[in-house]
């Protein structure tokens, strides 16, 4: 199988953090995904009484203030709160040819029907293989 090894790196996006307002839209910082990076996760938790929702969808930018930040097309994921009260997790899977060409950095939002909601994001991202292409030797 050769020597491979593949390399990651995580950003604290949101830290966790309570939504003091229904309907509020939290926002990250962004972070640059640059050609050494083939792909990346969001993991996004939230803590949701029943039938309340958080939307997180991950945003490009032109640079890590977050200039000219849009919505990547279909990056969206929706939690729903379950009897009780839950913690949900979601994932939002991406490859940085998803991004659009001049939009290097990337982010979330996270918008909550409810005050009081405990939210967080958390960016994973993920170098492609490397390694030997063939088995080494042994003595």
């Amino acid at each position: 199988m050769g020597n491979q090894e593949q390399r990651s790196k995580d950003y604290l996006l949101i830290t966790p953090q309570d939504v003091a307002t229904a309907g509020a839209t939290a926002t990250t910082t962004y972070v640059g995904v640059g050609p050494e990076y083939k792909a990346g996760k969001v993991i996004v938790s939230a803590h949701l009484t029943a039938t309340k929702t958080a939307v997180a969808a991950l945003q490009e930018a032109t640079d890590s203030s977050g200039t000219s930040a849009t919505a990547v097309s279909g990056k969206t994921v929706t939690l729903t709160g379950e009897a009780g009260g839950s913690d949900e997790i979601g994932v939002i899977e991406f490859k940085a040819s998803d991004l659009s060409t001049g939009y290097p950095y990337v982010g979330v939002t996270v918008t909550t029907n409810e005050n009081g909601d405990d939210i967080c994001a958390t960016l994973l991202l993920v170098e492609p293989r490397k390694g030997q292409a063939t088995m080494p030797e042994t003595s």
